[in-house]
């Protein structure tokens, strides 16, 4: 679960990233105040990594792969 107007870092070591960005702010999601697993939402580059077609402060769109949080769906499943 994502909070609205979070920082966060982008996970290289769980193989989730496939950009050049380090952190990242979450700016919303659908008109919702939270985002789950599967959500794309909307972000901004707070950092990237240097010498990126990437720079500070572009807004794009990404989509949450993997929380701290585990999730539970209906049918007791823990992902």
């Amino acid at each position: 679960m994502v909070m609205d107007r979070r920082s966060t870092g982008v996970g290289r070591e769980s193989g989730c990233d496939n950009n050049e960005a380090q952190e990242l702010m979450f700016i919303g999601a659908s008109n919702r105040r939270y985002a789950h697993i599967g959500d794309v939402i909307v972000v901004m580059i707070k950092e990237a990594v240097p010498n990126t077609p990437l720079e500070k402060s572009k807004v794009i769109r990404a989509v949450i792969v993997c929380t701290l949080k585990e999730l539970k769906r209906d049918n007791r499943m823990i992902i």
